[in-house]
């Protein structure tokens, strides 16, 4: 064979070696590679099959991120299909919508609605596409439970920015700004959420232009999280709107009304009922309770009513974890406004709402794994009292009870099985050893996050009524100790305090993970609670499961 000749065969069966390669590389096995060098063929049948199981993992991942970005997307429908949500387009609404609001009929603009500030609060949500999940009134007009001065404000300041005028709303600088009236609902129905979906971007391209199967990954896992955040605003949402909502309760959602100097103040029911049936306020409007039930109300400004009837209902809307303050009137009046809060049995003091929202409890309750995640609450500090003796007392011998407490912005607490079984001796201690663990609601977590208790130490040690839990060095400490010391109630330096609001809390770093944002002590440990010594807000107890 001459050299052009053994060139030109070469040529041949290189080129065959390629294409066979290629073929390879594409996904053909059927066809085996033949090369000058067994090791060569060896190191490519290994990056075929390199290739294809890297393709086949890429793929994988993709499907299953599609299928969770899909249910993400079909739970967000289903939870506000089930608070009686339902989509509604620009196209066929009227320029305004006729509203019951306190008893006050009133006009909102609700096209300006659909501009971008004010589109994604649960005010222009509400109204959009809740108002059919509204309470009705007598006449079937939507209800809202929301003082009357407020969104006649609020009404205002949007059709000022749907005629551009303004840019947004502020309460900041109105002389409404101090009056909880104005101020509380406007928390709740002017926060800015994010309920936009992931915009389509495509997925990051090769150097050639191509788009890798790893950027296909990256791109998908990006709005998976993405939507795993626009579910939480949604559940957000939900919390915020749902005590304006129908309960389904018949009783609850029923508007009731009584006139003051011939002005119509109204309610839900469900802003009574919670004060209880001997209440003054609820008689006032139940007619037919008492001589004087249902009456108009004649020697009481209406001003002040409307806002002691507000201050009533603000207590049930409430965002969980904050504070709802007692009515405002000019400084001159406050006298006044006192003694008629008086006479409705609405003392004039800070009342604290919920420490959890519904949305909280429910992921906390099913953490627990129990069948029934419905709850009762048992004791309030702020209503029930400081002492430990006042906790005891509401709590008694209950089982599966979820404390929880709050400091400043940190919420935390821990759901035990129980009970807290006191000492029949009153200077000794009970121990019960039952399951447990630690629970995080905002502050050391971006989201609710259960931490979890070594078996061996889960157990809660109650101190009797004249001594206390003993510390390492058997000295008495607290009421109450959880978790073998990373819970006290009632801690003290020298010795236990009466007051349960006294607490300390640690928990190990390595019982924490990767996603605690707190701080780390010298010690290796970190809080729940802002700080590990402190002197709490509130504390409630509640019992899981009412079956």
């Amino acid at each position: 064979m001459n050299r052009d000749a053994m060139t030109d065969e070469m040529d041949v069966d290189m080129n065959e070696s390629d294409n066979q390669i290629e073929k390879r590389r594409t996904g053909s096995r059927s066809v085996s590679v033949e090369s000058y060098s067994p090791s060569f063929d060896l190191f490519v049948g290994s990056v075929a099959t390199s290739i294809e199981d890297l393709k086949r993992g890429a793929l994988s991942a993709v499907s299953q991120a599609e299928k969770e970005a899909q249910q993400l997307a079909d739970d967000i429908d289903k939870m506000v299909a089930d608070r009686g949500g339902r989509k509604r387009e620009r196209e066929g609404i009227s320029e305004y919508l006729q509203l019951n609001v306190g008893g006050r009929l009133l006009q909102f603009p609700w096209e300006a609605l659909f501009h971008p500030v004010l589109h994604h609060t649960p005010l222009a949500q509400l109204l959009l596409h809740f108002t059919d999940a509204l309470p009705r009134d007598a006449d079937g007009r939507p209800f809202i439970d929301v003082f009357d001065a407020y969104i006649d404000w609020l009404a205002d300041q949007v059709a000022m920015i749907h005629g551009r005028m303004i840019d947004r709303v502020e309460l900041e600088d109105q002389p409404e700004a101090t009056d909880p009236a104005f101020s509380e609902p406007h928390s709740i129905l002017m926060t800015q959420l994010n309920l936009a979906p992931p915009a389509a971007t495509a997925a990051a391209t090769a150097g050639d232009g191509s788009r890798t199967l790893e950027a296909l990954k990256e791109a998908m896992d990006d709005k998976v999280a993405q939507l795993r955040e626009v579910k939480l605003q949604y559940e957000k949402l939900m919390d915020l709107l749902t005590p304006f909502l129908r309960s389904g309760d018949e009783d609850d959602d029923t508007v009731v009304s009584v006139t003051v100097l011939g002005k119509t103040v109204s309610t839900v029911k469900a802003t009574l009922n919670r004060l209880g049936r001997e209440h003054p306020l609820y008689n006032r409007f139940n007619a037919g309770a008492l001589p004087w039930s249902g009456s108009e109300v004649r020697k009481t400004s209406s001003d002040h009513f409307r806002r002691i009837v507000d201050f009533a209902r603000r207590q049930r809307t409430a965002m969980a974890g904050t504070v709802v303050k007692s009515p405002v009137v000019k400084v001159s009046l406050m006298p006044v406004m006192r003694i008629d809060c008086g006479m409705y049995n609405m003392r004039p003091a800070e009342v604290r709402a919920n420490i959890a929202s519904a949305s909280e409890m429910d992921k906390i309750a099913r953490m627990t794994g129990k069948g029934d995640t419905r709850m009762r609450r048992l004791y309030k500090l702020s209503r029930d009292g400081k002492l430990f003796t006042d906790l005891l007392g509401c709590v008694g011998m209950a089982k599966s009870l979820l404390l929880l407490i709050q400091h400043n912005k940190h919420r935390f607490g821990c759901w035990l099985e129980g009970p807290l079984e006191q000492p029949d001796d009153p200077r000794g201690e009970k121990l019960t050893k039952c399951p447990m663990f630690f629970v995080s609601i905002s502050g050391a977590y971006d989201h609710p996050t259960r931490i979890d208790v070594p078996a061996n130490e889960q157990r809660v040690s109650v101190a009797g009524t004249e001594t206390g839990v003993m510390d390492a060095n058997d000295l008495p400490r607290a009421n109450m100790c959880i978790a073998t010391g990373r819970l006290w109630i009632g801690f003290g330096r020298w010795a236990p305090s009466p007051d349960v609001r006294s607490v300390q809390q640690w928990v190990e770093r390595e019982l924490l993970g990767t996603k605690y944002r707190g701080e780390i002590n010298p010690m290796g440990n970190g809080t729940l609670a802002e700080d590990d010594n402190c002197t709490v807000d509130e504390i409630e107890i509640w019992k899981v499961g009412l079956a």
